[in-house]
């Protein structure tokens, strides 16, 4: 599968035929599998009846790619119908170390779920899974760049209204006057019906603590300062969720004891990225099939207590990951090639751990998953 190479020089796009003869056409060519060529005239002729796609280097080039992998896969399922020789071991390794930290979570992370009736019922009064209200508020916002003074007089303006509406002003008629939410200052405030998560985390908060018909305090968020009312509060049954709810909250009990479980591991392995080395794996996303020195392949791209994450297991990653994250490795910041490596690692020191705990894939699975692989 490895028997092709690239070849990128300036292109002229103009059409003609690829020949299989493994004698060179004269056309400019773009690559060559096995004796075969891939050239400019036949990308031109691909990329003709695509508008959409611009006849760009880049393009061209992707173009190249995907022709080498297909024609050297079909070489081989011509050569060998059963697919027996293809090695598929990068990737039978990646679904074995997902499945080898599944079973170090089955192994470690053990909590109990039980919740009790009571718990539960008043958790579910907490967070109203489903429900929804009915809203509405005048919003004033501060001046951009406005000094103590001014954002007093704004402060002093909602305290005013608040008073004037537990005195029996109307909240429409206020809303409409005052609001500065043109959105909504029109229907007299109204927000219409919201559930959990669309609103703002403080103006949720105050907005779902309200009866129907009570008056909030003044609550402030990145928007300004807010007057909210609830017109109708829409509740689900907690016996129709009770267990969906239950199942729910246990859930959530699992991931935070994993989360904890995961911090803990990697804090104790004091992780220290190689920023100097952050260029070099953005520039393996240019090709990850480059040919690499030993002494290149196990540079060290992120250090921790026990081991490191080398070049070499980057570009194995690399290879076995979808098509477009090559291209998104070449784009990538510093933060995020920094974010990414850390993960990689993170996934390294839990497959590092499941060895520990003796937790292992046996050879019938192994051969299981690379039957799947080949037969997908």
């Amino acid at each position: 599968m490895k028997e092709w190479r690239v070849i990128f020089p300036a292109l002229t796009l103009s059409f003609a035929a690829c020949g299989g003869s493994g004698e060179p056409s004269g056309d400019h060519i773009v690559a060559q599998a096995a004796g075969f060529e891939f050239t400019a005239e036949t990308a031109a002729g691909i990329l003709a009846p695509q508008p959409e796609l611009p006849s760009q280097p880049e393009v061209v080039e992707a173009l190249a790619d995907l022709w080498v992998q297909y024609f050297l896969l079909a070489k081989a399922a011509a050569e060998d119908t059963t697919l027996a020789n293809i090695d598929v071991t990068s990737l039978v390794e990646r679904q074995v170390e997902g499945e080898m930290v599944s079973g170090l979570r089955d192994r470690v992370i053990l909590v109990d779920t039980a919740v009790s009736e009571q718990d539960l019922r008043a958790r579910f009064e907490v967070e109203l899974p489903g429900g929804s209200i009915r809203a509405r508020h005048i919003l004033l916002q501060f001046p951009e760049g406005a000094s103590e003074v001014q954002a007093d007089s704004v402060r002093a303006l909602a305290a005013s209204l608040r008073t004037r509406i537990v005195g029996g002003e109307d909240f429409e008629g206020l809303a409409r006057q005052f609001s500065q939410d043109a959105g909504s200052a029109e229907n007299g405030g109204d927000l219409g019906s919201f559930g959990k998560g669309q609103m703002v985390p403080a103006f949720e908060a105050a907005a779902f603590a309200l009866a129907e018909g009570e008056l909030s305090e003044i609550v402030e968020t990145t928007f300004g300062l807010h007057l909210i009312r609830v017109d109708e509060r829409v509740l689900p049954d907690f016996a129709d969720m009770r267990d969906q709810f239950r199942t729910q909250v246990q859930n959530e009990m699992l991931m935070q004891a994993e989360s904890t479980y995961v911090a803990n591991l990697i804090e104790a392995a004091e992780i220290e990225p190689d920023t100097a080395s952050f260029e070099t794996a953005r520039q393996l996303g240019t090709d990850p099939g480059m040919e690499l020195t030993a002494r290149a392949l196990n540079r060290t791209l992120v250090r921790y207590d026990g081991g490191a994450l080398t070049l070499g297991e980057f570009r194995e990653w690399l290879l076995t990951s979808q098509a477009n994250m090559s291209a998104q490795v070449q784009a990538a910041s510093d933060d995020q090639i920094s974010n990414l490596l850390q993960s990689l690692t993170r996934s390294e020191l839990l497959v590092n751990q499941a060895v520990a705990e003796g937790i292992e894939i046996p050879v019938a699975r192994r051969d299981t998953l690379a039957t799947g692989i080949l037969a997908g």
